[in-house]
């Protein structure tokens, strides 16, 4: 329910190894430089054919002719579709057959084939610096010479490796185009491991064999995946009953001795990564157990060869815990792409990474985690230990809500204190309840606290309780006493975890207020997606309480998620987010470019209206207008 953002001193193990053999320095990629165009509504087909060269039908066979004649040819690497029907399709550039690293331009069109969104980077021109040397093979044993001879660090050359590492590794490297200043030049990405197991990616030029960068693949030893392996089908066996079975991949290890294997991550992007926080004499396949913190892949079962996501006996190891949290982190970072046409929380393909088990966050909580310390992964979801009979990971509102503050630091980033935590709260709260009202059956009207399970009802953290639910856009009467067994007090007796109201009281001193005023931004995505009035305002009167809003249904998610990615300032106040809301709204819907000319006025004056109704209106209302 927090994001968090404390400096923590704490001895610590990342599954390191004791290593007889010096880790390579880090040599980050160089920067792919291109031209970006993101481009939503308005005259998108236009911005498409700009994108594509030559228009966007059959944009595969298109190209664009750089100043030496030859063609950057776009191709087609990947279709998606979404539950309603989207169509997302992802295209990358190549030259003589070898991808341009860092070009990338995804359409999203509707179930009618009319594109709504555009966005990506392209380059116009390519100047190649260099040529072809080496053949795949030479390039895997090129990398593991030449790195010894910088880093002293040896890693297995292929007449060293098995035939599956053989195998694995000649699939894993590819030939790509790589710029820097200005200027590209053709490099091999290989992976190799060294004699412990830990992985690297080793990027080298393919005609001088000059390394070009350098990474660790995996933090050492076995504790976390050191490449993308095939995946299998996994059988997700959810922490709360009532609740079916889900589907979820898993990635199979042959160091594992059966009946089990062990869920890293496979091969799409983003990655997902699942880690159990670890400690004690937990038996097999343990990181360095010596030190206070450390985490490790977390182990799963597999039944008649098929993998599933059960807890280990004794309760050691959470796979159930995983599974849900998994297959709820990936709902939500395809919803970011699906219907915001953002590449993952941080809109760059980041790295989807669960610790269980974490003893950061207290028993029944969970956390994001931003903080370079070693609390946890850096960017992940930390899940403290289930003290009730469930988890965190099961209620998909919770798990996008700890994306959410991602999101939040990759765009507005408003400051974790005073109103910039309210609104970090908030918006990680609206995107909680957009996800699950995207995938779940919606439950109308002001519900009892117990909705169902799986059912989006405009509370939040539901499904990870066994009754109740911590806040949401319905009242709750005077006392505001919703405390559930997932209520996180923060230390205090009561919760007021709901203000619906500016005006809404009583707030005793030093109550958690970040959630709590935080809240009245759910009642915002409430009352622009299903209209009405305040639902508070049956109770008690309050300034501009009972203004009707009207609806706007899917509009209003857009209009938020755009506010939060593209008009919202770090420094933004509950004051100045009626304007900048309605700007998002302006930028949306506006008609600027076609006559009549429509300035998008019904959407931003029901975002006045929202605002209105929570007490925060603005003071002028002033719409934005077409040129």
């Amino acid at each position: 329910m927090k994001r968090w953002k404390r400096g923590i001193s704490l001895l610590f193990s990342v599954c390191l190894a004791t290593a007889a053999l010096a880790a390579p320095a880090e040599l980050p990629l160089p920067e792919p430089r291109g031209e970006r165009i993101r481009i939503s509504g308005g005259n998108v087909a236009a911005a498409a054919r700009q994108i594509a060269g030559r228009g966007i039908e059959g944009i595969e066979a298109q190209a664009i002719v750089d100043r030496a004649g030859r063609e950057l040819v776009w191709k087609e690497v990947r279709k998606e579709v979404d539950e309603e029907g989207n169509t997302h399709r992802f295209y990358r550039q190549y030259l003589a057959g070898t991808e341009v690293f860092g070009s990338e331009v995804v359409t999203h069109a509707n179930a009618a084939g009319k594109i709504w969104s555009v966005s990506g980077m392209q380059y116009r021109d390519v100047l190649v610096a260099n040529g072809i040397s080496l053949d795949r093979e030479s390039a895997l044993d090129a990398a593991a010479f030449r790195l010894l001879a910088k880093n002293s660090t040896r890693v297995r050359k292929l007449d060293e490796m098995n035939a599956e590492l053989r195998e694995r590794a000649l699939g894993a490297a590819n030939l790509k185009l790589v710029q820097k200043d200005g200027v590209f030049r053709y490099v091999w990405f290989t992976q190799a491991s060294d004699a412990k197991d830990r992985g690297y990616q080793i990027v080298i030029d393919a005609d001088t064999e000059e390394i070009v960068s350098v990474s660790s693949t995996s933090a050492g030893g076995n504790c976390v995946p050191t490449g993308p392996l095939s995946t299998v089908s996994a059988t997700g066996i959810p922490v709360r009953t009532g609740v079916p079975n889900r589907s979820i991949k898993a990635h199979p290890a042959t160091d594992r001795p059966a009946p089990y294997t062990h869920e890293g991550y496979w091969h799409s992007v983003p990655y997902k990564w699942a880690l159990q926080q670890t400690w004690g004499d937990y038996g097999l396949w343990m990181c360095d157990t010596t030190k206070s913190y450390s985490w490790a892949i977390i182990p799963l079962k597999t039944e008649n060869s098929v993998v599933v996501y059960k807890d280990w006996p004794g309760e050691q190891w959470k796979g159930s815990a995983a599974g849900d949290a998994i297959y709820h982190s990936d709902l939500a970072n395809r919803y970011f792409k699906f219907i915001h046409g953002r590449n993952g929380w941080n809109n760059n393909y980041a790295d989807v990474k669960i610790l269980v088990e974490s003893q950061t966050p207290a028993a029944d909580q969970a956390a994001f985690n931003s903080n370079t310390t070693t609390i946890a992964p850096q960017n992940s979801v930390m899940i403290g230990p289930a003290g009730r009979f469930y988890n965190a990971g099961a209620s998909l509102d919770w798990m996008a809500h700890e994306w959410g503050h991602g999101v939040v630091n990759t765009s507005a980033n408003f400051p974790y204190s005073g109103t910039g935590a309210e609104l970090h709260e908030g918006f990680a709260d609206v995107i909680g309840h957009m996800v699950e009202r995207y995938y779940h059956p919606i439950v109308t009207g002001n519900p009892p606290k117990d909705a169902g399970l799986e059912k989006a009802d405009w509370v939040m953290h539901e499904d990870a309780a066994v009754s109740g639910y911590a806040r949401g856009a319905v009242d709750d009467g005077a006392s505001h006493d919703w405390t559930g067994p997932n209520y996180y007090n923060g230390g205090y007796t009561t919760s007021y975890n709901d203000l619906l109201h500016a005006g809404d009281t009583p707030v005793p001193t030093g109550a958690p207020l970040r959630h709590a005023r935080a809240n009245m931004l759910a009642v915002v995505l409430r009352l622009l997606t299903d209209g009405g009035t305040n639902p508070v305002c049956a109770r008690l009167s309050l300034s501009g309480c009972s203004t009707n809003v009207p609806a706007q249904g899917s509009k209003a998610a857009r209009i938020m998620f755009r506010a939060l990615t593209s008009t919202l300032p770090s420094n933004s106040t509950w004051e100045s987010l009626a304007d900048n809301v309605a700007d998002a709204a302006f930028s949306l819907y506006n008609q600027c470019s076609v006559s009549p000319l429509n300035n998008a006025t019904a959407e931003q004056q029901a975002v006045f209206a929202a605002f209105r109704a929570i007490g925060y209106g603005s003071p002028t209302e002033a719409l934005n207008t077409c040129p």
